[in-house]
């Protein structure tokens, strides 16, 4: 009997040295939760009183769409970190940014980054996606409205958030534990005045608060799917023209997942048709245009529009070009969409619209006249620069509505010139024209194209008109890696041009280029200046 009692009494002390140890882990583990919330709360304030240099190394965020389903489900919790260089955000990062799109519940995404690209300027622009969107945002990301990088993901911990929200949550969760400690600590006071114990009442109130009471367990119950009933949404981007300055601009737009599987390429398109929501932006296809059908072989879809299409406003190139390229930026967003060809009730229209400059002008192999590849909001520009010498005193012209580090860019490559090549142009002047000067144009890109025309200027030798160009030069000769290299060869392959020179530290983008446009151009990567010299003038 004696030994009985003992085993039991064993048992119990076991027990109760588990629970202490349970209880503690627990204890500790909700005040360094505490500590970590009080430290980032007081850091959001210090932040929002005196600025940058005083955010918090983390943030937290509930997730409330299933956009990055099955990887991050709803009512999970991610802990981003803070992410203090550009550089240090790599392609399948899941990051958390401050949302430029419209609409966007909460003004904050977290989705993962599918592509990173470096303008002119030389500053970083993320594209993402949600891992169960169809497409991706739309928008790009700019490092600046980056909160952080999602370091640690805690399942279904916002469900506890969203509880303790409603009336029945603060009720259960925090005013009837908090009414219950109050009434304990009274009756413990009243006991020990009386010295009574006894009592249901009294056997209730100095139950533990963890038990370690064994229990029947349940059957498993998995999570509930969402159902084909529940409203999942995407972000699609639409193309329309802007009141302020006319130029195309992306709408983002929350939509019925179910409705773009189906026939994704009607759904955007209609939503086109339909116009914009936003009143800074209005419609670029005529009102009244109905979409009459759709056909999509191999990576082309042909789409054809009723006679209404037609009738926009042809006292202006500009609106011809818009309506075009509104369609195909907003069809072409989907990945297996990468030519697109536009009928008028059956009748093919030629996609392009007025020349802006005349053809044979273009056409012609010219000294000192390239080809430059550049970058604008509505995607990718090919434009031309030619470079005239004559004798003076080494003055330096150049127009075009060129930009401050175009110009510096002029500069670069002139030393470089002279240092590597031996070339002089002190007795002699140097105009530089950027055709079309209605639009601005800069950044550095365009270095290797100046490098060129001018050698071909010195060497007196043309340049093929059907040849392009983009890079970054330095004064050693150094061709150095560009942004924007997707757009840059669309629009290369738009425009005809056979051959593009590019850096080689940009190879790797290639992977992201749709296949027809590589089957048609020709893509050299170089490091240096020389490669393309030797080429072109030996």
């Amino acid at each position: 009997m004696n030994s009985e009692v003992k085993k039991k009494s064993n048992f119990r002390e076991t027990l109760k040295f588990i629970s202490t140890i349970i209880s503690w882990t627990v204890f500790t583990l909700l005040i360094l939760i505490m500590v970590a919330l009080v430290y980032y709360f007081v850091a959001v304030r210090i932040y929002a009183a005196k600025g940058s240099g005083h955010e918090p190394k983390f943030s937290l965020y509930t997730i409330i769409t299933p956009s990055m389903t099955p990887n991050i489900n709803v009512y999970d919790v991610v802990v981003d970190v803070k992410v203090d260089k550009p550089e240090d955000i790599k392609i399948n990062d899941v990051i958390t940014f401050n949302s430029s799109i419209p609409g966007v519940h909460g003004g904050t995404i977290t989705h993962r980054v599918i592509a990173i690209n470096k303008d002119a300027s030389g500053n970083y622009h993320y594209t993402t996606k949600g891992d169960y969107n169809l497409v991706d945002d739309g928008v790009d990301v700019e490092f600046a409205n980056i909160v952080g990088k999602v370091a640690l993901r805690i399942p279904q911990l916002g469900r506890v958030q969203f509880f303790l929200a409603t009336k029945a949550g603060w009720l259960i969760c925090v005013l009837v534990p908090a009414v219950y400690v109050i009434i304990k600590d009274i009756f413990k006071i009243i006991k020990l005045k009386t010295n009574k114990s006894d009592g249901k009442f009294s056997k209730f109130l100095n139950r533990p608060l963890i038990s370690f009471k064994k229990r029947k367990l349940l059957p498993y119950t998995p999570q509930e799917e969402i159902s084909e009933e529940q409203s999942r949404q995407t972000i699609v981007s639409l193309y329309f023209k802007s009141k302020e300055n006319q130029e195309l601009i992306p709408e983002a737009r929350l939509v019925d997942i179910k409705e773009m599987i189906n026939n994704p390429c009607d759904k955007l398109i209609n939503l086109l048709l339909d116009g914009p929501k936003s009143d800074k932006q209005e419609r670029v296809i005529p009102e009244n245009t109905k979409l009459l059908k759709t056909e999509i072989q191999g990576d082309c879809i042909t789409i054809d529009f009723s006679s209404e299409f037609l009738n926009y406003d042809k006292t202006n190139s500009k609106n011809k070009e818009n309506m075009i390229n509104s369609i195909v930026n907003t069809v072409t967003q989907l990945t297996e969409i990468n030519n697109v060809k536009i009928l008028n009730e059956e009748r093919v229209i030629k996609l392009l619209g007025a020349p802006k400059y005349n053809k044979d002008t273009l056409t012609i192999d010219e000294v000192g006249v390239a080809n430059t590849l550049a970058v604008a909001n509505n995607g990718g520009i090919l434009s031309k620069l030619e470079v005239v010498t004559c004798k003076g005193s080494g003055d330096l012209t150049i127009t075009g509505n060129a930009g401050d580090i175009l110009k510096e860019s002029v500069k670069v490559v002139l030393t470089m010139l002279k240092s590597k090549y031996k070339y002089s142009f002190h007795n002699e002047d140097i105009h530089i024209h950027f055709i079309d000067a209605t639009s601005k144009k800069d950044g550095p890109s365009a270095g290797l194209a100046i490098g060129v025309s001018l050698a071909s200027i010195k060497e007196n030798k043309k340049i093929p008109s059907d040849i392009a160009f983009t890079g970054e030069l330095t004064l050693n000769g150094s061709v150095l890696k560009i942004g924007g290299l997707k757009e840059k060869l669309i629009v290369a392959y738009n425009k005809n041009i056979k051959v593009v020179y590019m850096p080689k530290d940009n190879v790797e983008d290639l992977v992201n280029i749709p296949k027809v446009i590589l089957d048609n151009i020709e893509v050299i990567p170089i490091s240096n200046f020389n490669e393309v010299y030797t080429k072109l003038f030996k």
